[in-house]
């Protein structure tokens, strides 16, 4: 449904050339785009379905870990960082095989006590040593990176 609705907001809101004669009346340009951003948007879901769905918590927290490097560099600890963002992931698994009504979820969420989240985390730390292959991958992402910086800056 959500999907149905990009659809028909693109149809109506980019201009082009009408459906039908009418100034009410879809534009075909405005479907195709919203059809191209509502597959965009499906495409990346079952991304990271089949990322999070193949891969050990573990994993995913040193993957983290390596890709918040940067954020040493801006004077961030990319160890809190990384464990924040494992431990929201943690909250959100529990309240989605929870599926808590609204008000309840609101409730919790609004209490002033300290939530436990109830979802042991069997992190290893620190993270293992990235290998050779995995330096030159996150290399090339990064000289890839920079190159469409320069390409769009020109």
């Amino acid at each position: 449904m959500l999907l149905l609705a990009l659809v028909l907001v693109y149809g109506w809101s980019v201009p082009g050339q009408y459906l039908w004669p009418h100034g009410w009346s879809p534009t075909q340009e405005g479907l195709l785009a919203g059809g191209i951003q509502a597959l965009r948007l499906v495409g990346i879901v079952l991304s990271l379905q089949w990322l999070l769905g193949g891969m050990a918590r573990e994993a995913l927290f040193e993957g983290m870990h390596v890709l918040a490097a940067p954020l040493s560099f801006l004077g961030l600890d990319r160890r809190r960082a990384a464990l924040r963002l494992a431990l929201t992931l943690a909250y959100a698994d529990r309240f989605l095989d929870e599926r808590p009504g609204w008000r309840r979820l609101w409730r919790a969420l609004s209490d002033d006590r300290e939530w436990d989240a109830g979802v042991p985390l069997a992190l290893q730390w620190p993270p293992s040593a990235l290998g050779p292959r995995q330096r030159a991958l996150l290399s090339a992402i990064l000289l890839g990176v920079i190159a469409t910086l320069v390409l769009m800056l020109r």
